[in-house]
């Protein structure tokens, strides 16, 4: 939460670094929370539950030092997230690589 106690969200890089875009619709955070101590098995055990996936948000809760699964997410925001600056939502949507119906 915010110092103006609103909700917030800010996108951090697997290097645990402030990532270089936002979101629109919410207020960054004011302080980054500390890296969770599992945070190397939430990216293992991510890339384990999104093989084959195009795309899906994993979700994770770290509760006195252990792991709990929380959910998938497929199309978060119905996939219109507002991001910014507008470069990165171009570049973001770039990585997304849908398989081909067609052979």
């Amino acid at each position: 939460m915010n110092s103006n106690g609103q909700s917030g969200i800010t996108y951090l890089t697997l290097d645990w670094q402030k990532a270089q875009f936002r979101r629109l619709d919410f207020n960054e955070l004011d302080v980054i929370p500390e890296k969770p101590k599992c945070f190397s098995k939430m990216i293992n055990f991510s890339k384990e539950l999104s093989k084959g996936i195009p795309f899906v948000r994993v979700d994770w809760f770290e509760i006195g030092g252990k792991l709990y699964f929380a959910e998938l997410t497929f199309y978060p925001s119905a996939g219109y997230t507002p991001i910014e600056p507008e470069e990165w939502d171009i570049k973001i949507g770039g990585m997304l690589k849908l398989p081909s119906r067609h052979k």
